[in-house]
Order: C-alpha cells, then structure tokens, then sequence
C-alpha cells in the first residue's frame, strides 16, 4: 500500500482501480507496526493524539486477547479510523473497528474462551469494551474440524466483507486492513507510539 492509493474521497480503494482482477485488493495485508506507521502519517496534525491514543487502547485489547491464549489467527481493520478522516471532515476518529479472526485450540469451545474473560466477549460489556480500548470490537472463532462452524465462518465473513466495503452513508466502495494476531510486532509498536508521543508533546 502507499498513500498514492488514497481517492478524492479520503477512502481506500478496495480493489486496484488500474488491475481490477490483480490480488492486489482489500482487505489489504500488513503488519502491526507498518499499519500503526502508516496510520499515524495521515494524522499529522492537531488530531494525531487522538489516533495515538485510538492505537495505544487497541493494542492493550490485544494484549488482553493474548492474555487468555488468542494469539493465532488474524484481525481485520476498518471504521473511520482507516480513513482520512482528519481531512475529509476535520475531526478525529473515536475508535477503530475489529473483527478478532482466531483459531480453537483443540478441544477448546467457544464458551470457554468467553469464560476466560467475559468482558471481552460478552455484548452486554460491549460499550464499556470500547471506552476502556477504544475499539469497537467483533470475534469470530474458527474451528477448522467442525463443518457447521466453517460454514457460520464463511457467512459471517461474507457479512463483514459486505458491510465494510462501502461507507453506510455514501455507500462509496472502500477497502479495510488486515494483521496477524501473533504479538511479535506489539512491544515495537508501542515503542514506535511512545516516542511519537513524546515527539508530539516537544512540538
């Protein structure tokens, strides 16, 4: 991805305009430290606190996720936050939208992950969830040797995939972003956001 791919619209395309049918197409694959990176370039300005801020808390949430043993799998990326939207309507997004893609662990069910941390899972925390994180955030588990859940799977992601690739009220065409859930890159990202941080309060 490079910022030329932006539109007039503030929006990433979701598929290349110039090779429609190359697999250069949403959800668009990156990692934790070159998303935030690539993030925070578009925020340079008054509001780049607030994007900070929106990526500290997402990254806290992951490493509540990784707490309890979801560290396999992936994360799609997506809301106002993958947007310009600093220069589209000089305000700063209010969170980031998740979708938490994560794999089983053998003879592991979905109630005993919610179990380990219901705060994270159960929708009647969700508003608080996302004051505490400041994401708004969605999990679909994956348990590859069951056939009905691969099935529920394929839907959903065909629901998420349908309600992120265009903008509810425009309903302009976008693209979204995905990382993997390992925590490899987490500890750099943090560093990379501390010292923005601390350069933007010099300025």
């Amino acid at each position: 991805m490079s910022l030329a791919q932006w539109n007039q619209a503030g929006l990433i395309p979701p598929i290349d305009l110039i090779n429609p049918p190359s697999g250069d197409r949403s959800p668009y694959k990156m990692s934790l430290l070159d998303f935030i990176q690539y993030f925070t370039q578009i925020g340079l300005n008054l509001k780049l606190h607030e994007r900070i801020q929106i990526l500290k808390g997402f990254i806290n949430y992951r490493a509540e996720l990784h707490k309890i043993g979801i560290n396999d799998g992936f994360q799609w990326l997506n809301g106002s936050f993958v947007t310009r939207k600093e220069l589209i309507s000089d305000e700063a997004p209010n969170d980031i939208d998740v979708v938490t893609f994560f794999y089983l662990k053998k003879n592991q069910t979905q109630q005993d992950v919610v179990n380990s941390n219901p705060f994270l899972f159960q929708r009647v925390f969700h508003n608080q969830l996302k004051q505490t994180y400041l994401v708004d955030a969605y999990h679909e588990p994956i348990e590859i040797d069951n056939k009905a859940v691969i099935k529920s799977l394929i839907d959903q992601t065909a629901y998420w995939y349908s309600l992120w690739s265009h903008q509810r009220d425009t309903l302009i065409w976008k693209g979204f972003i995905e990382i993997e859930l390992t925590p490899n890159d987490d500890v750099k990202a943090v560093e990379f956001l501390d010292k923005l941080e601390n350069d933007l309060n010099l300025l």
